[in-house]
């Protein structure tokens, strides 16, 4: 019996991460066709880089996707379970992605996100954590003069 209940757990937790996976893949096509309606500010954090995203589940799992971004803010790998040589580290959790997936406005409910904590950005190396750190005193200037 606990056989089997550690088997039913175990594919909760895979179909559950599995699920946000797809969902998340599903909407890559859509966000390359739309590319052009990111907020500046996240093309300022995101072109060019190699991103692996680590989703805290709601089963107490984590999902991690890799994600590499041309320049022109194209996602051209999505990955599950990561992908070498990251450039930057994003943690959050599952509502948070969900939320913003199933928003209205998802560009702002992001950058809402990434300011109030439930979205938290690492630069990877020297040239990332500089540029990083302007593009967060950059979102504090945008909303003081209610640009944002």
């Amino acid at each position: 019996m606990k056989k089997i209940a550690l088997l039913l757990l175990i594919s909760l937790v895979v179909l559950s991460s599995a699920d946000l996976y797809e969902d998340l893949e599903k909407k890559v096509d859509k966000y390359n066709e739309n590319v052009g309606k990111v907020p500046v500010i996240f093309k300022k954090i995101f072109a060019n880089q190699r991103v692996n995203a680590y989703i805290s589940m709601n089963d107490g799992s984590e999902l991690i996707i890799g994600v590499v971004i041309d320049n022109n803010m194209r996602i051209t790998e999505f990955t599950k379970g990561g992908i070498k040589n990251p450039t930057l580290i994003v943690r959050t959790d599952e509502k948070t992605v969900n939320d913003i997936m199933n928003s209205d406005s998802p560009g702002k409910d992001a950058v809402k996100a990434l300011e109030d904590g439930r979205i938290k950005i690492e630069a990877v190396g020297f040239v990332n954590k500089i540029k990083f750190a302007f593009v967060k005193f950059s979102i504090k200037l945008l909303k003081l003069f209610g640009k944002l």
